[in-house]
């Protein structure tokens, strides 16, 4: 499987004609490779974040508002913290949601100032009841930056 850190995808060429559109992909490390968009079933990408946008060769770094530290222990059985920095103050809303993307419940949604920050998640849903073994996801919205992990939950 080819894991893809940094990726940027654009059209080299559009449908015209004899033409025939692609996909250029640069992974970390200056490899870079192109496919057919025919071809595409034979890509695997691993989910990052990205950090920077190409557009005609010239970069533009994405500023990080929010960014993940750790989360421990993962998979956990009775509670788990996750820990998350702010590159500025503002409201912070975080909520858990299982694997059909239904909120099981949310943790917070109120002011945190700049640095670094950690929750305690239960296990619980929003009615106090334990929540099945399962994989979950905790999401986490700060100033129009929405970030998304998963974590696995062990009884």
């Amino acid at each position: 499987m080819i894991r893809f850190f940094l990726i940027m995808i654009f059209c080299s060429s559009y449908l015209f004609a004899q033409q025939e559109a692609s996909i250029h992909i640069m992974q970390q490390g200056g490899k870079d490779t192109t496919f057919s968009i025919f071809d595409i079933n034979k890509i695997t990408f691993t989910p990052c974040t990205p950090s920077a946008i190409f557009d005609n060769g010239n970069q533009t770094v994405l500023p990080q508002k929010i960014t993940f530290t750790k989360s421990y222990p993962n998979p956990f059985n009775e509670n788990i913290t996750i820990e998350y920095d702010l590159e500025k103050s503002g409201n912070v809303s975080i909520s858990i949601f299982d694997s059909q993307g239904n909120i099981i419940t949310d943790l917070s949604n109120s002011f945190r100032e700049k640095g670094n920050h950690s929750f305690l998640w239960n296990g619980k849903n929003n009615h106090g009841n334990s929540v099945l073994s399962g994989i979950y996801f905790y999401q986490i919205k700060f100033d129009n930056e929405i970030l998304i992990k998963n974590i696995i939950h062990i009884k």
